[in-house]
């Protein structure tokens, strides 16, 4: 019982660290092409989780993932400009929102 007792706390903390790692192999690499396996890395983190959802809460998830996706696209328009965010968000999205895992939120 004491042991899965600790597994969220671990949990946590590896997640608290991991955007360290992506922040630090983002500013290493210099170039927007190397941030691909950043967002793969936390596109598979984000598909593990939601796949242990029940269909509720999956439905939550893919709810509420929308909108904020939507109020950071209103805040980045803002301060990137228009054409800059339109160049931007053709890059991949959440793999929750890829055409292969969009039957899973259905």
């Amino acid at each position: 019982m004491t042991e899965i007792s600790k597994i969220p706390f671990s949990m946590s903390l590896a997640l608290c660290l991991l955007p360290l790692r992506q922040i630090e192999n983002t500013m290493n690499a210099g170039e927007k092409n190397h941030s691909e396996p950043n967002v793969r890395t936390m596109d598979d983190i984000t598909g593990t989780v939601v796949d242990h959802f029940g269909n509720g809460l999956r439905d939550a998830f893919s709810r509420l993932d929308k909108m904020q996706r939507t109020f950071f696209n209103m805040g980045a328009r803002m301060f990137v400009g228009e054409r800059d965010h339109d160049r931007h968000h053709h890059h991949r999205h959440s793999g929750v929102n890829h055409p292969e895992n969009v039957s899973n939120l259905a």
